[in-house]
């Protein structure tokens, strides 16, 4: 008898495909057991920018295990602290940067070593202890800093190197020199093995910063913020100054815009301490209202009346501490709620820039460029030396004479 026809045919598939999946023509149980044809339209490969996708694609089971790796990795990362807001997100970004999940996974076990190294021969302190977060989320933020050193050229024995001297040579002959020049120590600071941040201080994790280079320094940055570009326009229209920042104005005319950020801080401050003093005189005259009702109620036959029309009597002191009248003062000139408004009003005196002029001048003759011409952020402690450095300047011209 011959074998019956039914047996020999393929088992065609049944399953629903999820909304948007394409289900490839002629797929069967017997050449997809797992159902890998489903997943086409959820390739992590359709977030990479550029990448051709194969108009019929499968995952095989050893590359759906590599995605599993990677993305036990993903896990373990802070989410508010890296511009990478899915997994299918990172993965991608791992073909990107890496060019394959095999390179990335390949590459953990270097850089895990890497962290274990002392700092010195006969040291206990390693290399993780100058590196940013513990545990696994460091491991796995130290595979795209490591790598990104990799992508420089760097062995890991030049990037223990590059960490541990935390200033490259060219940088730390700049700023002796610019000390000499000015003739006060710089107190330099900043290094960190770490990608460069977008606008909301999210690490990108496919970039290393200049500060992971040690061709950027910080200097007084507990007193000289990062301010986001809405921020410092907001400063600039509540005092109505305004000038031009771009690195074309540092590299022509430094002195001028050092005095122009001089002028700013000055202005933003006497505004702000004006508002505060003003916030402070209304509450002490509501305490001495509170405080009094009897003898006003005798004086004047009914009950005090706040500046804005409340009655004060039988009400409940609302009594703000010094910090909250400061972040009130700032908030109201700022006109809006930005998350540098604490920083601002905790500083002294309202003072958001106090760099000493002649230090500001000195680097930029050794041809470093000031972070306050950075498109995105308003950076008034960053300072780096590209390559080449800024050319020379004709510092002749006086200015910038006076600090805050």
């Amino acid at each position: 008898m011959p074998p019956s026809t039914a047996a020999a045919t393929p088992v065609q598939r049944k399953e629903a495909a999820p909304p948007g999946a394409t289900i490839r023509p002629g797929a069967t149980i017997a050449e997809d057991p797992f159902a890998l044809h489903l997943l086409d339209a959820q390739r992590p490969d359709a977030f990479t920018p550029g990448t051709p996708q194969p108009k019929h694609w499968r995952l095989s089971p050893s590359e759906a295990e590599l995605e599993r790796q990677v993305g036990n990795d993903y896990l373990h990362l802070t989410r508010t602290r890296y511009a990478v807001p899915t997994f299918e997100a990172y993965v991608a970004k791992v073909r990107h940067h890496f060019k394959s999940l095999d390179a990335y996974l390949a590459w953990r076990s270097v850089s895990n070593e890497i962290l274990t190294r002392p700092v010195r021969p006969g040291s206990k302190k390693v290399i993780a202890d100058l590196v940013e977060h513990h545990g696994e989320e460091q491991r796995v933020f130290f595979y795209w800093v490591s790598w990104g050193y990799h992508d420089l050229g760097l062995t890991p024995d030049a990037m223990v190197e590059t960490i541990v001297a935390q200033m490259s040579p060219a940088l730390r002959k700049a700023l002796a020199a610019a000390e000499a020049e000015s003739g006060t120590p710089i107190k330099a600071q900043g290094f960190n093995p770490r990608p460069q941040k977008d606008d909301g201080q999210r690490y990108l994790l496919d970039t290393l910063s200049e500060h992971a280079q040690g061709t950027a320094i910080d200097v007084s940055p507990a007193t000289n913020p990062i301010l986001a570009v809405a921020t410092w326009k907001a400063i600039q229209d509540a005092v109505d100054l305004h000038f031009d920042r771009s690195p074309a104005r540092w590299e022509r005319d430094p002195i001028g815009l050092c005095d122009d950020v001089v002028a700013l801080d000055q202005a933003w401050a006497t505004a702000v301490k004006a508002a505060y003093d003003k916030r402070r005189i209304e509450q002490a005259g509501e305490q001495f209202v509170r405080s009094h009702q009897g003898l006003l109620l005798d004086e004047l036959g009914a009950g005090p009346k706040h500046p804005r029309g409340v009655s004060l009597l039988g009400s409940q002191p609302r009594l703000l501490d010094d910090a909250t009248l400061r972040l009130e003062a700032v908030k109201s000139l700022l006109g809006r709620t930005t998350r540098e408004a604490p920083e601002l009003a905790a500083l002294p005196g309202f003072h958001f820039f106090d760099q000493d002029p002649a230090v500001i001048r000195a680097l930029r003759n050794q041809g470093l460029v000031w972070g306050i011409t950075f498109p995105r952020s308003v950076d008034l402690h960053h300072f780096e030396l590209r390559d080449p450095p800024l050319r020379a300047w004709d510092d002749a011209a006086p200015g910038c004479a006076h600090g805050p």
